[in-house]
């Protein structure tokens, strides 16, 4: 009896239905993660950090571990964009957190939350305190980053962090 291996080329065909679900799922929940620990780090006091827990509660209730978006590592959407770009791991986060007020538009409550200026985008501010390490994000958003360089993302004069669109399309399982 021989072995079968499955091999699904998500290269160039997009998620089945039922698997992109599932993706979009780890990843709203891998965000919505990053959020809860940058409210923690970064607000003031615990009154305003428990108001803006609850509100990413109200608005996606609880959503799981974050540690499923891992079992994406080699043939997620954003895995391919990974390899295919040559990005860092840091570089695929900011995309990543870049892409999700576009891919639920609720989240750009919850970046409000966490900005600074009280901003609902994904700007410079917002994903340093979602990766935890502005430094990172000015490396990684320098004009000379393979991530800029590929035109994956493009920063605005305002700071705001802005997805391609196909790419975007492709994030979201299109």
């Amino acid at each position: 009896m021989g072995s079968h291996v499955l091999y699904l080329d998500t290269e160039t065909t997009p998620l089945p239905a039922a698997m992109r679900e599932t993706y979009l799922a780890d990843l709203q929940a891998w965000v919505l993660d990053g959020c809860r620990r940058a409210i923690r780090a970064g607000v003031a006091t615990r009154r305003i950090a428990r108001a803006a827990t609850s509100l990413c509660d109200a608005l996606f209730g609880w959503t799981g571990p974050a540690c499923k978006l891992d079992r994406w590592h080699s043939i997620g959407p954003h895995a391919i964009v990974r390899r295919t770009a040559n990005l860092s791991p840091e570089a695929i986060a900011i995309v990543l957190y870049a892409a999700a007020p576009e891919l639920w538009g609720n989240m750009a409550l919850v970046y409000r939350a966490i900005s600074a200026s009280g901003r609902g985008v994904a700007d410079r501010q917002v994903l340093g305190a979602l990766l935890g390490d502005p430094a990172t994000v000015a490396r990684e958003l320098a004009p000379t980053a393979a991530l800029i360089q590929s035109g994956l993302v493009t920063v605005g004069v305002s700071g705001e962090v802005s997805v391609d669109r196909v790419l975007l399309c492709r994030l979201a399982g299109a």
